[in-house]
């Protein structure tokens, strides 16, 4: 078989072969550049992340260009010479590359774009679901460093956002238990659940606890970089909401109501009665605690700026010692 019949031969099937490789490629290129970015996102800088991704993709590219024609020639017997792989792979590079970039690029950006407005928040702009208030019911929780003051004085600000961004980072946790990240307002971040989310298996206290134990696994480390293992209080109320789309510079999805001012309140009563986890008994009715969870009536209080009074309790885990 001589080289010109070879390389007709690849001209002619040319497309289908790229067709398949580009389906099987594109669908590998979205899964790896998850998988990678939830492993070593945070660790390295983003153009980084972006030449690491780059990378593994253009070798595993290769790797099936060549299981592939390992298959045609030894599976199905086609007796494929070894100079319709060599001319293959060299018309292939170039396009290659050239695909994997615009490929990445889309990926990495639409990944990023979702990142900062929060998963599943693009489609919903992009759909226009929030043009119009939305009215539903979401749990929010604020979590917020005890003694942040004290600590941004005797750290100094770039040790002191040093400290707050690693936090945050632990603060990945919670993601497994439903939550969403709102906003991150300073040393605060607003998690959000949908009401049902939240209850469900008691998600929303267990992402709390999840992440006090998190920093308390790496007690070590936050100890010898910043003479301190951060600690920190957080508010829970639950309700009636309303959602929607706002900005024209930049455009974000907005939360408005009584729900998420309450909740900001009740954090903030957490210093004054020296706990931990504060929760509305609005919200704490709709929950199922079991038995390893303490709850204390902590008094009916009237929260800054409301009418009326509601009763609000801290919520404790028992040690596994007071459990037993």
């Amino acid at each position: 078989m001589d080289e010109a019949f070879v390389l007709g031969w690849i001209g002619y099937y040319n497309v289908i072969l790229f067709i398949l490789l580009w389906l099987v490629t594109s669908l590998l290129f979205g899964f790896l550049h998850i998988i990678i970015s939830r492993f070593i996102s945070g660790r390295i800088r983003y153009y980084q992340l972006i030449i690491v991704t780059l990378v593994t993709q253009l070798l595993i590219f290769f790797f099936i260009v060549f299981l592939l024609f390992w298959f045609l020639d030894n599976i199905l017997d086609l007796k494929l010479p070894e100079i319709s792989l060599r001319s293959f792979l060299n018309l292939s590079f170039l396009e290659a590359s050239i695909y994997i970039l615009i490929v990445n690029f889309c990926i990495a950006f639409i990944v990023y774009i979702s990142s900062i407005i929060g998963p599943g928040n693009l489609q919903k702009i992009l759909s226009g679901k929030f043009y119009k208030p939305l009215v539903t019911e979401k749990v929010f929780m604020f979590i917020d460093l005890k003694g942040s003051t004290q600590l941004a004085e005797r750290l100094g600000h770039i040790a002191y956002s040093n400290l707050i961004q690693d936090c945050f980072k632990d603060l990945v946790v919670v993601h497994s238990y439903k939550a969403e990240v709102y906003q991150y307002v300073g040393d605060e971040a607003v998690l959000t659940w949908d009401l049902q989310k939240a209850i469900d298996d008691n998600n929303a206290i267990k992402a709390f606890f999840v992440f006090q134990k998190r920093l308390e696994e790496r007690a070590v480390y936050y100890e010898e970089k910043y003479g301190t293992v951060p600690d920190f209080k957080a508010g829970m109320h639950g309700g009636i909401i309303t959602m929607t789309e706002i900005g024209a510079i930049r455009r974000d999805i907005a939360y408005h109501g009584d729900t998420i001012n309450t909740a900001a309140r009740l954090q903030g009563e957490c210093n004054r009665l020296n706990v931990k986890l504060l929760m509305s008994e609005a919200l704490l009715t709709e929950m199922d605690l079991p038995s390893n969870y303490k709850t204390t009536l902590k008094g009916e209080m009237q929260l800054r700026g409301k009418n009326g009074m509601i009763k609000v309790f801290s919520i404790e885990e028992k040690s596994v010692q007071n459990f037993n």
